[in-house]
Order: structure tokens, then sequence, then C-alpha cells
């Protein structure tokens, strides 16, 4: 069952409180963002590359212009996303990004997203709570 992220968030804070359900929340969006780029170093370099020539060839220029300081760059298009986090997360193996930079860079730079969903306020929580349980009757 796919659904999405902020969804997710609000219900990791709905079942586990607001802090603990956003490092829950932190976590797991690191890690899936993680899956999607060791998939793509995998298995999705030249698909990428063909299907999004110039993107891929615009962001590599960013990247390299900002070789410097490329972690704060990171957390530069993950605070204020022009791109979309989907595409840097397929084109950063292409970019020869570390995979290391680029976990701490979606840990650090998602985390204010991520608290805002898992602190929802309690009728978003009571709401979660209850298609959770509907969803599993």
């Amino acid at each position: 069952m796919l659904i999405p992220c902020a969804s997710q968030n609000m219900l990791a804070g709905a079942l586990f409180g607001p802090w603990q359900g956003l490092v829950l929340a932190c976590l797991l969006t690191t890690t899936g963002s993680t899956f999607c780029y060791l998939l793509s170093a995998a298995f999705g370099k030249s698909y990428v590359i063909n299907l999004f020539p110039d993107k891929v060839d615009r962001l590599q220029n960013k990247v390299e212009e900002n070789r410097s300081s490329l972690f704060f760059f990171l957390l530069f298009l993950r605070f204020f996303p022009m791109t979309p986090n989907w595409f840097l997360n397929v084109t950063s193996p292409i970019l020869n990004i570390p995979v290391s930079m680029f976990f701490f860079s979606v840990l650090i730079g998602e985390k204010q997203k991520q608290h805002c969903h898992a602190t929802q306020n309690n009728t978003t929580q009571v709401y979660y709570i209850i298609l959770l349980r509907m969803t599993l009757a």
C-alpha cells in the first residue's frame, strides 16, 4: 500500500507522540531516500540519464560549481526544494555524491518538514488513529 509521506509522518506522531514520531519519521524518510539512492545506483543510472538528460546535466553543473561545499549545497536543496526530492534521490549516484553525505543531508534537511507533520494538532492525530483502526478492522 502506498501512503504519502506526510500522512505516514502524521500517523507516526499520532501513534507514538510528537517527539518519538519525529525521530521515527526522520529515520524512516532518510532510510527510504537512501534505498532510492542505492536502487538508482544499481539499476537506474542509464534510465534516469535517458529520461531526463537536460535536467541531469543542469544539476551536474550546479553540483560541480558547489563541489567544495557540497554538503551545504545538498542541505540547501532540501531546505528550499527547487528540485524535487525524488529527483535528488535518483540522480545523486549519477552525480557522484557519496552515500554518507547524501544520508546525512536528507536526515538534517528533511527534519523541519518531518517536525511539522509529526507534531500536528490532536484533531489530526485522532483522525489518523480512527483511520488506522478502520483500515485494520
